[in-house]
């Protein structure tokens, strides 16, 4: 598995070269660097000397962006709960992961289990679902230790 960075664009030609290497196309990857600095040279060109333009940054985006890291921190802080045993500090945390992600809008994937093929909300369903796994996961857990206690 390769994990290349197209999206950002100070790294993109680095990355080409690499896909050209590894796909043993190297020349076909030197041919879209070179068409593609010839076009951003074109494109500085026409806007040389002309005022740059105020833009405002768009709040939405910005917000979507907040979301997306304030989920990943929720999520990275109920794995390490889970990890310690600490289900009820998980499942709150897996609670707020979902609301957020929710609140942002999530998209679909579709997953392989062995013998089904089912589709679920990426985003806030994996949220709901580690919350509720580890509900129930906590519910046996307390059950068992009460009929465990009880046989002493």
């Amino acid at each position: 598995m390769v994990g290349l960075d197209f999206y950002i664009p100070s790294t993109l030609e680095d990355e080409v070269e690499k896909l050209g290497y590894i796909l043993e196309r190297d020349e076909r990857a030197k041919n879209f660097i070179d068409w593609r600095q010839e076009k951003e040279n074109a494109v500085r060109s026409a806007v040389a000397g002309l005022e740059r333009p105020k833009v405002r940054a768009m709040s939405l985006e910005l917000e979507k962006m907040d979301a997306y890291v304030e989920a990943r921190s929720y999520e990275r802080e109920a794995k390490e709960k889970e990890k310690r045993g600490e289900y009820g500090a998980a499942i709150e945390l897996w609670k707020r992961y979902a609301e957020v992600k929710e609140r942002k809008g999530s998209y679909f994937l579709v997953s392989m289990d062995i013998s089904t093929l089912h589709e679920f909300a990426a985003g806030a369903s994996y949220g709901r679902k580690r919350q509720n796994f580890l509900w129930w996961h906590r519910s046996v857990q307390r059950k068992s230790e009460s009929i465990l206690s009880g046989c002493s």
